[in-house]
């Protein structure tokens, strides 16, 4: 089922009040029961084009599964490290590994995803004989309608494993 951030009651996202940090899934308005206070979805949105991905109040690494969960459930995303990171707005001295910045408009998607994905019920979506996908070889994404990797020649393997 896809994602729906008008749905009532509300998803569980695991965004809190910015007042009191009352947890804000599961309501039937876009108001804290706590204090009171209501509350838009895009206040919880990063600055930026690609804002950085954050999840239960953490920034997200990119990680291979993430890149895979994104990339399964078709959302843009950008790897935001160093000189990179300065151009997003997310420069900071205590961040060495690589994180994600994803496309503003789907940014809820993309922490439902990632939510799902560390919870161990992320649905991978059905298959599609035309997907893009990843050589197991040199690891570069192949558009679906290839039968070989573009880069190193390798045969498309069979498994779902490689589908982007």
């Amino acid at each position: 089922m896809p994602f729906d951030i008008d749905a009532i009651p509300t998803p569980d996202l695991g965004l809190r009040c910015m007042k009191c940090s009352y947890p804000l899934g599961g309501l039937m308005e876009r108001k804290c029961p706590e204090c009171g206070t209501a509350y838009e979805y895009e206040s919880f949105v990063p600055k930026g084009d690609f804002p950085a991905l954050i999840a239960d109040g953490k920034e997200v690494l990119l990680t291979p599964e993430v890149r895979d969960a994104l990339r399964r459930v078709k959302i843009p995303f950008v790897e935001v490290t160093g000189a990179a990171a300065q151009l997003y707005g997310l420069y900071s001295a205590t961040h060495k590994d690589t994180r994600v910045g994803v496309l503003r408009s789907l940014y809820f998607e993309a922490v439902d995803a990632v939510r799902k994905l560390k919870d161990g019920v992320f649905e991978l979506p059905p298959h599609d004989p035309g997907a893009d996908w990843i050589c197991p070889t040199c690891s570069e994404e192949n558009p679906g309608m290839f039968e070989i990797c573009w880069q190193c020649e390798t045969n498309r393997p069979t498994s779902d494993a490689s589908r982007v």
